[in-house]
């Protein structure tokens, strides 16, 4: 049963510490009824060891939040070296922006069984949990434009399915090295704060495990600490921190680096055709890397501002974890689980974008008549259709690829669509599809072994996955390509191409250069832009 409060008298001052007060009423309203409404049943969870988590929410105009002198998403990612895990996460065509900041629940795994682990962990950590209860409350600003209103408040039960889980995993399960040092295989974490900004609206989610009501109000000062720190407004530019100051030195040998990275690249490409040839595996995908210097610590926000003005059909991330970002801008899903069906991309086959539209069309023609292309496409397709086949009988897809545009690259698409039987997840389905012969070749096992022995570097999680997992298994996760890993005032970036038999080390190094741009691009921006500005809370209308 739903229990609907109104309030039309409560006010606060329009700045940050008043929507921070705004929140603190609907926490200690929300938590008060907790405690007297489901009191006993929540002392007997605890005497059973389980968890009450308490999710209080706001919801306001984006104008009415950046007018109280709060940040946005990618302003609040620059904050990264504080060292708490936050994820950026936005999808293609502008559908929104979410930042996940803090940890409430967390769920890790590594080894060869990683997938399959951190789903039993996922299904132990929600049978841990005796319930789930929303507060939520809307904000308004008032006529005179000074103060912030709260209208209602809504308290009601809720579910696992309610819970978003961020995270995601690398390339493979290896310890990782060099500036992936610390990071972890693969985890998922439901976040402490979840900023939602969709349009004109702008939703923040706070989340508390099992919140004590006679705590002299000690557990919720120390919320609103972090939520004011983490948005709101603040001077200066982010600070490098001493583990990320010791492992930027380890890449400060890198510069220079090209020319040797590029012998050695087209020495890798010639050898692996010619085993291709002679018949010892069907494909391989081979990735080099390139580090680049900022003159100050680079912000991942401004990067992701970047990224999504010029990649607008790509999904825009960033993981932020142990003082270091990995972020980037992928035109590639991995898969999107919704209501029982599974959307899968196969994208694999690349070529530039032409100087004109004539030489455009030229080169996207050029592109489906390539047999080494188009044979390249085909090894992703039937593998992912095999994969697929172990929990849908329902697999459907164009019967030709597409040409998928981006900024500065056409790639061969087809989407794929696959009816999932009872009780499949997107963590089972990124247990068999990942990674794909996209980013690691066939056979894979015989490919994930020949990238440790022939690349010269850690991937890390440079062509690993991630995304949001709903709590009731739905959810989206896209392949972490055309992106880098900032660690203080140093960025590497990463880029693969598929070598098959016929393979050019020439083009294939060109290739790589386009898959470059896009990061090499946003890097420069970020580091030209000034301190100061912050474009996207100027200039609202």
């Amino acid at each position: 049963m739903v229990e609907r409060v109104m309030t039309l008298s409560r006010g606060w001052s329009l700045s940050a510490r008043g929507i921070g007060k705004a929140l603190e009423t609907i926490i200690e309203d929300g938590i008060a009824r907790l405690d007297g409404a489901f009191g006993a049943a929540n002392r007997e969870a605890g005497s059973q060891q389980l968890s009450v988590l308490f999710c209080a929410e706001i919801q306001l105009s984006r104008q009415g939040w950046y007018d109280s002198g709060l940040v946005s998403a990618e302003s609040a990612l620059d904050r990264f070296t504080d060292g708490d895990t936050k994820t950026y996460w936005r999808e293609p065509e502008g559908r929104g922006s979410r930042l996940a900041a803090g940890s409430v629940m967390e769920i890790h795994a590594q080894g060869k069984d990683r997938w399959t682990s951190l789903r039993q962990h996922w299904e132990s950590e929600h049978q841990a949990l005796s319930q789930v209860m929303h507060v939520r409350g809307e904000l308004e600003v008032s006529e005179t434009q000074d103060e912030i209103v709260l209208n209602e408040e809504t308290f009601e039960p809720g579910s696992v399915a309610d819970i978003p889980w961020y995270g995601g995993g690398a390339f493979n399960d290896d310890k990782p090295e060099g500036p992936w040092t610390g990071w972890p295989s693969a985890f998922f974490y439901v976040p402490e704060f979840e900023l939602v900004e969709d349009g004109a609206t702008i939703r923040l989610l706070v989340r508390m495990l099992s919140p004590v009501a006679n705590d002299d109000g000690h557990q919720v000062k120390e919320v609103l600490q972090r939520f004011l720190r983490w948005f709101g407004k603040a001077d200066g530019h982010p600070n490098e921190t001493a583990d990320a100051k010791l492992r930027q030195a380890d890449l400060d040998g890198e510069d220079g680096a090209d020319i040797r990275i590029e012998s050695w690249y087209r020495d890798a490409v010639a050898q692996t055709a010619a085993e291709i040839q002679s018949g010892a595996y069907h494909k391989l995908v081979l990735a080099r890397h390139r580090t680049v210097h900022a003159s100050r610590v680079y912000q991942p926000g401004r990067v992701i501002r970047e990224l999504m003005v010029h990649y607008p059909d790509s999904f825009v991330f960033a993981v932020c974890f142990n003082s270091s970002c990995f972020v980037g801008a992928s035109p590639e899903r991995l898969v999107r689980v919704e209501n029982h069906v599974a959307n899968v991309d196969c994208l694999a086959g690349t070529t530039a974008r032409g100087a004109s539209d004539q030489e455009d069309a030229k080169l996207a023609d050029a592109l489906l008549q390539s047999s080494k292309d188009r044979k390249e496409h085909q090894v992703v397709l039937e593998w992912i259709e095999q994969r697929l086949s172990d929990f849908s009988s329902e697999i459907t897809h164009p019967n030709q690829p597409q040409i998928r545009k981006l900024a500065n690259v056409q790639h061969l698409h087809t989407p794929i669509e696959a009816v999932l039987d009872s009780g499949v997840t997107m963590l089972d389905l990124a247990a068999k599809l990942h990674p794909t012969p996209a980013v690691a070749g066939t056979p894979r096992d015989t490919a994930i072994s020949l990238i440790r022995e022939r690349e010269l570097m850690d991937r890390g999680w440079y062509a690993g996955c991630l995304g949001i997992l709903q709590g009731n298994g739905d959810g989206e996760m896209c392949v972490a390509i055309r992106s880098a890993l900032i660690v203080g005032r140093a960025a590497t970036l990463y880029a693969g191409a598929g070598i098959m038999g016929d393979s050019n080390p020439a083009s294939e190094w060109r290739e790589t250069e386009l898959k470059l741009r896009p990061m090499e691009g946003a890097l420069t921006s970020s580091d030209r832009a000034s301190v100061g500005n912050t474009p996207f809370e100027e200039g609202l209308d």
